[in-house]
Order: C-alpha cells, then sequence, then structure tokens
C-alpha cells in the first residue's frame, strides 16, 4: 500500500527531455524514443532537443536550438523555451529503456527536488522538479554552450546544488564490455544497464580522448 505522505511519480506528470545533436540526431534518438513510447508514454511528453544548429526551430516533438551545451543542452532548453511540467526526466539520446521501464518508475516517490539516477549521479540524467530547475536557473543557463571539457567536468553538478537522491546503487550498475556497434557509427561503446529502471546507456570512449586519458 502506498504512504499518503510520499509523491508517488505519476508517468503522466513528466516530460522526457533528451539531449541530442546534430551529429547524433539521425539515429541515436529513434531508438530511446520508439522505446518510450514502447512504455506507453505518450509521444507529446517526449522532447527531443537537438544542439548545434544555427537558429531555433521546432518541428513536432523536436526543439532545434541554437547552442550545443552536451548533457545539459536538454535541461537549458527546459528554460529557454518554457516547457511546462511538474517533472522532468533527462536523459542522453544514446540511451534505451526496457519494457519494464514505466513500471518501474512508477514504485518510486520523488522526495528530493532530484533524483539521480544512482547515489554517484554521474552522467547529469534524472528526473528533476521543476523546482529545481528554477531554483538552480541561472547556474544552468551558465552552461549554455560549454566546452567538452567544462561538460566532462561538470558531472554530478545537479547533485551539488540542491537536494538530491537516487533511483538505486551504481554497484548494481552492469556494466557489458566490448558490445557489438549499437548505431553504425564506427564508435566503440559499452554498455551500462540500470537494472532497477530497465535503463541502458550506450557509453562511448569520447570523454577520455577529450580529456586526454589512455
Amino acid at each position: 500500500m502506498k504512504l499518503l505522505n510520499q509523491d508517488y511519480i505519476n508517468i503522466a506528470d513528466i516530460k522526457f527531455v533528451i539531449s541530442s545533436h546534430t551529429s547524433t540526431l539521425n539515429f541515436a534518438p529513434e531508438k530511446l524514443v520508439e522505446s518510450l513510447i514502447s512504455n506507453n508514454i505518450p509521444k507529446e511528453n517526449i522532447i527531443v532537443v537537438c544542439g548545434g544548429k544555427d537558429q531555433k526551430t521546432y518541428s513536432e516533438n523536436i526543439i532545434f536550438t541554437n547552442h550545443n551545451s552536451y548533457d545539459h543542452t536538454a535541461i537549458i532548453e527546459i528554460i529557454e523555451s518554457n516547457i511546462i511540467s511538474k517533472y522532468y526526466f533527462a536523459l542522453h539520446d544514446t540511451c534505451e529503456v526496457g519494457k519494464n521501464f514505466s513500471n518501474l518508475l512508477s514504485k518510486y516517490s520523488a522526495i528530493k527536488p532530484y533524483k539521480a539516477i544512482t547515489e554517484k549521479a554521474w552522467l547529469n540524467m534524472g528526473l528533476f522538479t521543476k523546482d529545481f530547475i528554477y531554483s538552480n536557473k541561472n547556474y544552468i543557463l551558465s552552461l549554455k554552450n560549454c566546452s567538452k571539457v567544462r561538460a566532462i567536468l561538470s558531472e554530478r553538478v545537479y547533485s551539488k546544488v540542491g537536494e538530491y537522491d537516487w533511483f538505486g546503487l551504481y554497484s548494481e550498475a552492469i556494466r557489458y564490455r566490448d558490445c557489438k556497434n549499437i548505431y553504425n557509427d564506427e564508435k566503440k561503446r559499452d554498455v551500462l544497464f540500470f537494472p532497477y529502471l530497465d535503463l541502458y546507456k550506450y557509453q562511448s570512449y569520447d570523454a577520455l580522448n577529450v580529456m586526454k586519458i589512455s
């Protein structure tokens, strides 16, 4: 039985915002969007934010925006395009959800303003409240057009600017190495699977190259 003093997550109250880019728009977000729709999430609640365009335009559920802010692109666009919702679930376009995602998500409560994927809050993904976004508006907008290095160094940033909790422990995540080429884009990726959300993140090694880590 659900406790009355817990704000359990209602899927209908969430806008799923996906950070993408012109370089990946044609192949990466489609897999994620289709998997969300397969979880009975309404298409109108799924918004792909494509960075790296010359000007801002809107096309169905895609916002083409004139900045590239990596992990922060979609979160910035919540503010700049005035996307109204009780909650926002921020994802990278190189994610996919399994068939149990919605059922698992609805079993959690939103106790804190930000609910990260894990306690370590890597990846800058998770569930944000409207209050969290707007109370940190100035800082979030300061990340607009950030460099790739700053984007990497901004990992976990949202766990440091407000109260947060998490869906599960990082130690419970499962990493699959030497996986097949998910997107046929010649990039080597690992698969990071979060079983407590039935969520997959396909991770490339770009960050290692940018930071010159071997």
